[in-house]
């Protein structure tokens, strides 16, 4: 996606593209509970789980290897607020970091951040 078209796709479009993403991931850890490190390794930094995904060439491995290249390419910080928002989903986590405006403006970046990203490993 282009700069200016990252800038300009609404709050709410990219929050439902990136819960699109995180559901499809929620899905996968079920159908496959008998090897759950599957899609948890996408959660991991480093050579190794990206070594995993990478050989591992199936259709859903694709889409582990794309969030874990977007996620891997963000700061601490802004991986901290997307896989709080939209994968672990606890409610409020965030209000013992950030205040309200502050946790609106950094998720807005995070999540344009996130999906140029997504976007570029696709």
């Amino acid at each position: 996606m282009q700069k200016k078209i990252m800038t300009e796709i609404p709050f709410n479009e990219m929050h439902r593209l990136i819960s699109d993403i995180f559901v499809q991931i929620k899905g996968m850890r079920i159908r496959h509970y008998q090897n759950p490190e599957e899609v948890n390794v996408v959660f991991r930094e480093g050579e190794e789980s990206y070594n995993y995904l990478k050989e591992h060439k199936t259709e859903q491995n694709k889409l582990l290897f794309n969030v874990h290249q977007a996620l891997f390419s963000l700061d601490e910080e802004d991986r901290k607020l997307i896989i709080g928002e939209f994968y672990e989903t606890k409610p409020l986590w965030w209000m013992n970091y950030y205040s309200r405006s502050t946790y609106y403006r950094k998720q807005r970046k995070a999540m344009r951040l996130f999906l140029y990203f997504y976007g570029c490993s696709v």
